[in-house]
């Protein structure tokens, strides 16, 4: 199940956002959602990458040890958490910063948004293929709710709207 931005129940007062990225272009809807909800809601807003490198196990010989490979991704990753927070910070959102988690993204996501006190987390639902599974992701939105979080899913594979211009690739 799938919620537009618009119909989003925010009974309490808003103080912190998770958006959660994967660090492809089909996140920019998904961190300008995020950006303007927390802009709205004059709340904290946290970036989220969660980078799992553990299917390079068997690569990792051929392009280096698997620890030089998380290494070189997280520095990649909070690279990216700068790019997005120096956007929001742009766009008017004061308190903004980034977190990369490296590990298993549901169990990961679950672990993060316990210890942040989230109250909304923003993310999208990546096509077929490049997310996780369709039924494996509709059980993590059922279990996230049970956190009591408002859950806001942008739909991805659309272009910037006029005045959007993406900084970069989320």
């Amino acid at each position: 199940m799938t919620e537009s931005p618009e119909t989003l129940p925010f009974d309490e007062n808003i103080q912190q956002i998770v958006c959660a990225v994967r660090g492809l272009p089909e996140s920019y809807k998904t961190v300008s959602a995020a950006i303007t909800l927390a802009k709205e809601q004059a709340a904290r807003l946290i970036f989220l990458l969660i980078l799992d490198a553990e299917f390079l196990g068997t690569s990792a010989p051929v392009i280096g040890s698997l620890a030089t490979v998380k290494r070189q991704l997280t520095a990649l990753g909070e690279f990216t958490m700068l790019s997005l927070s120096d956007e929001a910070e742009r766009r008017g959102v004061p308190r903004v910063s980034g977190v990369v988690r490296l590990g298993d993204f549901a169990g990961e996501l679950r672990t993060f948004l316990s210890e942040s006190h989230a109250d909304v987390l923003v993310m999208s639902r990546l096509p077929v293929g490049i997310g996780l599974p369709e039924d494996v992701f509709d059980a993590l939105l059922a279990d996230l709710r049970t956190m009591g979080l408002v859950l806001q899913i942008v739909p991805v594979g659309q272009e910037p709207t006029e005045g959007e211009t993406p900084p970069g690739t989320y």
